[in-house]
C-alpha cells in the first residue's frame, strides 16, 4: 500500500491513528483481508501543513456514513473533495466534477494533482473525473476531514491513508496497492454500473 521512492513529505495511517479515537477492520471487497478503518467524529479534522510542492498524490479506502449533507475530504485554497449533494465532488476554482457514491461501502479513492500536466485527477474504484489545474506557487496546506465549526466535518471512514507530496500516475498507484484491478476485475457489489453488468 505504499510507494517509497523519494519522497519530501509523507503521512500513513498512524498519522490517522493520532487524529482519531477510534478504529474497526472491515473487510475490503475483493480482497482476503481485513483493512484498519479509523472513524472521524466531530473534531477528527486536521491539516497537513508546509507541504511546499505542486505535486500531490493521497490515497486511502474510504466509507461514507452519511450523504445528506455535505462533507469535507479534503480541501485546500483552490481545489477539494467533498461530498455535496449526494456526490463525491472534485472542485478547481469554480470547476466541478461529480461521481456517484453510496454509503457503508468500502471505496478506494486516488487524488492526484500533476503540475507537469497541469491536471488532478479524482479516481474512485473504477470511475474517475479529471480538471485542469495549475498554480504559480506551492501548495502549502491541506485539510482533512473539514471541520464542525463550518458543519462540514467528515463523519466516515478512511483506512490504508497514504500522503504524498510526489505524482504519481494512477497506474502506479494502482500497480503498488493492487486495489484498482481487484475492484474492477470482481465488480462486487456494482450491480448498477455497466462495466459489471
Amino acid at each position: 500500500f505504499i510507494i517509497r521512492n523519494g519522497n519530501r513529505i509523507q503521512y500513513t495511517n498512524s498519522y490517522l491513528e493520532s487524529k482519531t479515537e477510534e478504529n474497526e477492520t472491515v473487510p475490503f471487497p475483493g480482497l482476503n483481508k481485513n483493512v484498519k478503518m479509523f472513524k472521524f467524529h466531530d473534531n477528527s479534522g486536521f491539516t497537513i501543513s508546509n507541504i511546499n510542492s505542486q505535486n500531490l498524490t493521497v490515497y486511502f479506502a474510504i466509507q461514507f456514513s452519511q450523504l445528506d449533507y455535505n462533507e469535507n475530504i479534503l480541501e485546500s485554497d483552490n481545489f477539494s473533495v467533498k461530498i455535496e449533494d449526494g456526490n463525491l465532488v472534485l472542485t478547481s476554482n469554480d470547476n466541478k466534477k461529480a461521481i456517484a457514491v453510496k454509503t457503508r461501502r468500502v471505496y478506494f479513492l486516488i487524488f492526484i494533482i500533476d503540475s507537469e500536466k497541469s491536471k488532478m485527477t479524482l479516481r474512485l474504484d473504477m470511475f474517475e473525473e479529471s480538471l485542469s489545474y495549475s498554480r504559480q506557487d506551492n501548495i502549502k496546506d491541506i485539510t482533512f476531514a473539514g471541520n464542525n465549526y463550518e458543519n462540514t466535518q467528515f463523519t466516515g471512514r478512511i483506512g490504508n491513508f497514504i500522503f504524498v507530496t510526489r505524482s504519481y500516475s494512477i497506474e502506479s498507484v494502482c500497480d503498488s496497492s493492487r486495489l484498482c484491478q481487484l475492484v474492477e476485475n470482481h465488480c462486487e457489489g456494482y450491480t448498477e454500473e455497466s462495466r459489471c453488468n
